[in-house]
């Protein structure tokens, strides 16, 4: 499995020594990039001009803080669509994108939590 550079940030940030907190945040991050890529997709369906597109970027980004520590949940359901957005100016948002975003993560989700449960647990015991 290669572990590409959207996967690696997902295993970093999620991470975490508290293994119970840990779970929790994946299973967070998960499902808030899921719903992300889901909203994102309406990206597909509307052609939005530039200057909506910096309007909206403005509301995501102004978004995040507030529900970074509230709901890690939301912030990465507005993470998702923030991102695609911002790395894509001036370049339609692809089905493609939106598939590669969503299984990277989803990698890095999977990847934290074999690590987070089986090395982490495992070495609590030998302690």
């Amino acid at each position: 499995m290669n572990c590409t550079p959207s996967s690696r940030q997902t295993l970093a940030i999620v991470l975490k020594r508290d293994l119970a907190y840990s779970q929790r945040r994946i299973f967070q991050r998960g499902i808030g990039t899921a719903v992300g890529v889901l909203l994102g997709s309406c990206l597909l369906l509307w052609s939005l001009p530039q200057w909506n597109s910096v309007v909206v970027i403005g509301l995501l980004g102004a978004l995040r803080p507030i529900f970074k520590n509230r709901s890690y949940a939301i912030y990465a359901m507005l993470m998702t669509p923030l991102m695609l957005m911002m790395f894509s100016t001036g370049s339609p948002v692809t089905a493609h994108l939106l598939e590669y975003r969503l299984l990277d993560t989803m990698i890095g989700c999977v990847l934290a939590y074999v690590l987070g449960f089986y090395i982490w647990k495992n070495a609590s015991q030998v302690n």
